[in-house]
């Protein structure tokens, strides 16, 4: 906000999670500064990111990866490591494995204890050892129980926010986000009134997003706009994708059109070319 009112710029906070009392205060200060806010967030309480930056502290790999692997390697290194909170056995029970090398594949959908478990090896030497052995190219996904359905619905709802995926397919075992969010953000906005509820979700998936990163002629329908469309069917969309099955998409969708070209119809892609292009803010 501060950055903001000295600026004089719109302020977007990305990846923008946690509850109530935490963010409205901020809201509250930045309207009464005349400081416009919005942010981005997708409905989880699960966040996915690689396991080195959720197990390794910014120090630790502030020279980069290979002086990172070096410290790995490093007894004394390891040992404050493992010391740390970080490495406790809750927090490692707590990391699910969503991509590795493919050597590592069978541990893809394991939370690291669960992994370490069947290799018989304390659940922290494991970790560090997996991170030396793939290269630090490993992923993971991290639940954060204080967030609450009742937090994730008081941030979507709000008209600060745009839909936000951040979706990583990269893996045997991705966040289910990539496949779901943006079916699971309608539910939202079309529980209480589908009359008024296509509306809210126009704005929040669409308008709102092209607004705040001024795409131009994005975002609504309009004469001179890109016609770019998404048609829902009558009976709805519906996301399938859990952290089970992460890789089931949503359904619902009978047609999208990119720049007046038809390039999906009744759940399949059509052979249509590629008419999007790369939108430079």
């Amino acid at each position: 906000m501060s950055v903001g009112r000295v600026a004089g710029v719109r302020v977007h906070a990305s990846h923008l999670w946690g509850p109530p009392s935490d963010v409205e205060a901020s809201f509250d200060a930045a309207d009464a500064a005349g400081v416009e806010i919005s942010y981005d967030m997708y409905p989880y309480q699960k966040a996915s990111t690689i396991l080195a930056a959720l197990l390794l502290a910014g120090d630790v790999q502030s020279l980069g990866p290979m002086k990172t692997l070096s410290r790995l390697r490093d007894s004394r290194e390891r040992s404050s490591l493992l010391a740390s909170d970080r490495f406790t056995e809750r927090a490692l029970a707590n990391l699910v494995l969503g991509y590795l090398p493919d050597e590592f594949s069978e541990f893809a959908g394991l939370s690291v204890t669960q992994a370490a478990a069947r290799c018989a090896q304390p659940a922290g030497e494991w970790a560090l050892d997996l991170l030396i052995r793939s290269d630090l190219q490993v992923g993971a996904h991290l639940n954060r129980p204080s967030l609450t359905d009742d937090d994730l619905t008081w941030l979507v709802l709000d008209d600060r926010h745009c839909a936000g995926s951040d979706g990583i397919y990269l893996g045997q075992h991705p966040h289910p986000r990539g496949y779901g969010a943006f079916a699971r953000l309608a539910k939202y906005y079309l529980a209480d009134s589908s009359d008024i509820g296509y509306q809210r979700l126009a704005r929040h998936l669409s308008t709102k997003a092209a607004d705040v990163y001024n795409l131009g002629k994005r975002g609504r329908l309009a004469p001179g706009m890109a016609a770019d469309m998404c048609v829902i069917a009558p009976s709805g969309i519906a996301d399938h994708a859990t952290y089970e099955a992460p890789s089931q998409q949503a359904t619902g969708i009978l047609l999208v059109i990119v720049n007046g070209t038809p390039v999906w119809r009744d759940g399949k892609p059509l052979a249509t070319g590629s008419p999007g292009q790369v939108i430079n803010c």
